[in-house]
């Protein structure tokens, strides 16, 4: 990590303030990662099983993923809380 990175989050007092301070640093977020733990742990889990069935490892969703996710469970409730009254004025 730089030096330049360092004082971006050396008086951040939450991860809000980490947060707000990784949109402001480019490479921030990127020098964050947990990949390579998450692939020792898929590796290591993998090779478990419970009574004879392996264990199943899926990949996190993307940050675009639960973009998608965030949209679409909005959508589906404003149109649940919307979609009768509008259907009730059409007729």
């Amino acid at each position: 990590m730089s030096d330049e990175m360092e004082q971006s989050i050396q008086n951040a007092n939450s991860m809000a303030d980490v947060r707000s301070a990784a949109t402001k640093t480019p490479g921030l977020k990127e020098s964050f990662s947990v990949k390579p733990t998450i692939s020792l742990l898929s590796e290591v889990l993998g090779r478990l099983s419970l009574k004879d069935q392996p264990f199943q490892m899926m990949d996190s969703p993307s940050e675009a993923d639960l973009n998608w996710i965030l949209f679409l469970t909005v959508f589906i409730g404003l149109n649940q809380q919307y979609g009768e009254h509008t259907r009730k004025n059409a007729i």
